[in-house]
């Protein structure tokens, strides 16, 4: 059987969620991927949601200079996702169990458009 997956997509760049409810989430940056680790579907979707929508102190500290926010931490492989804002547009910063920052992705206003949509669609649909 083959896994269904949510796929975000940016140029190079691929955010991938598991449907099931043991969601596990992987970076895919230039057919590169990088499993970053697990938690519940609804958790990790609506908090990446909240991520793109919602306005946040960004006060867990900087990335490069950058104020960020922690959007997600994930079990198993323990990598956590950040999220920052340059120029205003949202920046994901995805920092390793070691932490090693080992991607930063700046989100277009279309892009992210396009995932918040996505995301909602999903959250919807897991709702019914």
């Amino acid at each position: 059987m083959t896994k269904q997956l949510i796929q975000l997509k940016l140029n190079e760049f691929i955010l991938q969620f598991s449907e099931e409810e043991w969601c596990e989430v992987t970076l895919i940056i230039s057919g590169q991927s990088h499993y970053l680790g697990a938690d519940s579907r609804n958790l990790v979707l609506q908090r990446f949601l909240n991520g793109f929508t919602k306005d946040f102190d960004f006060s867990s500290g900087k990335i490069n200079g950058v104020p960020i926010s922690c959007v997600l931490t994930l079990f198993e492989a323990h990598h956590t996702i950040y999220l920052g804002e340059i120029d205003g547009k949202r920046c994901l910063y995805f920092q390793d169990g070691d932490g090693q920052i080992i991607a930063e992705v700046l989100l277009p206003a279309s892009d992210l458009s396009l995932w918040i949509e996505n995301l909602r669609e999903h959250i919807k649909a897991s709702e019914v």
